[in-house]
């Protein structure tokens, strides 16, 4: 719309753009100059082993062990690793591997969200991500395929206004 002309005539002085917030009452508005709400990236990860009978779990390689080992591990990449002064948000909010009680699937899909304001942190938060899935994979002999799709940027605002 915006290629087409809709923003020429009349062409706009200032633009707002306003988020529903849940835990903030009815009429209530908030502003500030600089960064308001983070980035986001979204994760799918795959977990793959091989499976098997569960009361044969030495024949298989179990990626939900693994699966288990990294929704772990995937708690201390901001703690760890980000400067307690940059916001970040790494959440495994999804996973899935199985549908039998009596069996070692193969596979285990995790997925997630990282949140930040800053690419460097973006940059730190899905490398050790990746690193952190590969290595608990690897270690538990497993394989992992790790993808990103990038949502929206940061919102920042600007003063002045």
């Amino acid at each position: 719309m915006i290629a087409d002309g809709a923003l020429t005539n009349p062409a706009p002085d200032y633009a707002f753009g306003l988020h529903l917030w849940n835990s903030k009452p009815v009429g209530w508005v908030g502003s500030t100059d600089g960064p308001v709400m983070a980035e986001q990236i979204d994760w799918d990860c795959v977990v793959s082993g091989v499976g098997g009978h569960a009361a044969l779990p030495h024949q298989s390689r179990d990626p939900v062990v693994a699966a288990a080992q990294v929704v772990t591990a995937t708690q201390s990449i901001v703690a760890r690793n980000v400067n307690p002064l940059h916001a970040a948000v790494v959440s495994v909010s999804r996973i899935h591997g199985g549908d039998a009680t009596n069996v070692v699937p193969g596979n285990v899909a995790l997925a997630g969200t990282i949140r930040t304001f800053l690419p460097a942190v973006r940059e730190l938060a899905q490398s050790r991500l990746r690193e952190v899935i590969n290595g608990i994979s690897s270690a538990m002999g497993c394989e992992a395929t790790l993808t990103f799709t990038k949502g929206v940027s940061p919102q920042r605002n600007t003063a002045g206004w």
